[in-house]
């Protein structure tokens, strides 16, 4: 194997740790998403809570996802860029 096909596969080795690496976070953070509504649900006995008789707990939680998946997606791509092209 010449030198710049190793060094092309290096670098699509660190893109793709990257990507992982952002995969593994954003579950553990959606994870815990999940939890703390559980833990609100539980809280108050029962689904459906409302938060100032308004807003239904599943359109904050559904938009925090939305958020989660958006910055990580765009974040985590970004970096796989970065890092395929060889810059830290």
């Amino acid at each position: 194997m010449d030198r710049k096909s190793k060094s092309t596969i290096e670098r699509l080795l660190r893109a793709l740790l990257e990507l992982s690496a952002h995969t593994i976070a954003l579950i553990a953070v959606l994870g815990l998403i999940r939890l703390v509504q559980w833990a609100i649900e539980g809280y108050w006995g029962r689904q459906g809570v409302r938060f100032f008789d308004r807003i239904p707990l599943r359109y904050i939680v559904d938009g925090a996802d939305l958020m989660t998946l958006t910055g990580f997606l765009s974040v985590g791509v970004y970096n796989a860029i970065q890092a395929y092209r060889g810059r830290d």
